[in-house]
């Protein structure tokens, strides 16, 4: 069995003068495994080949506005594509049907705004934001028809808050609360 990911990651931060600032990001990766141990002379029994493949991207963009020395206003969004596709490369002894189709995908996205506040030896966040997942997977038995299963998941508001504040000068505590209605 193996398994690899390729992929590239880069983003920027770029500053606007006087605390603001725009930082973009993005991601690709290129997923595969396979599990040959079924053909290998040591197992006894075939159990089948299979493999799988994916591919992932992702993008996010999030911004800060000064508005005063101490808060920031900071809206986000971010999106996220995700797609597999398992495959049984080598039916299992003892089968006489061929292997058969399974694809999925994934679509998410979220937008929101929240703020910074900070103080000496205190950081605050928080913000707002809604939030939207939406799952397909086509199934494709051999020799049949395509079944299409989609589901959809969808958050308002999802609230995310988190707070940092230093005891010393090398010690900090933090504490964060989420929530997805």
């Amino acid at each position: 069995a193996s398994s690899n990911v390729f992929g590239f990651r880069a983003g920027i931060n770029a500053p606007f003068g006087t605390g603001n600032s725009l930082d973009l990001s993005a991601a690709l990766r290129l997923d595969k495994a396979t599990d040959k141990k079924g053909s290998t002379p040591i197992v006894a029994s075939n159990t089948g080949d299979y493999s799988a493949s994916g591919t992932e991207f992702q993008v996010v963009v999030r911004s800060k506005m000064n508005v005063s020395r101490k808060f920031n206003f900071v809206p986000y969004g971010a999106v996220i594509s995700v797609s597999a596709e398992p495959k049984e490369d080598a039916a299992p002894n003892g089968l006489t049907n061929g292997p058969g189709a399974l694809k999925a995908s994934v679509l998410a996205y979220a937008v929101g705004a929240g703020g910074e506040y900070r103080n000496a030896g205190f950081y605050f966040a928080g913000g707002l934001s809604y939030q939207s997942m939406k799952q397909k997977s086509e199934a494709t038995p051999y020799g049949g028809t395509t079944t299409t299963t989609s589901n959809t998941y969808t958050a308002l508001p999802v609230v995310n808050i988190g707070t940092e504040w230093w005891f010393t000068d090398w010690l900090a505590g933090r504490a964060g609360y989420y929530r997805a209605i």
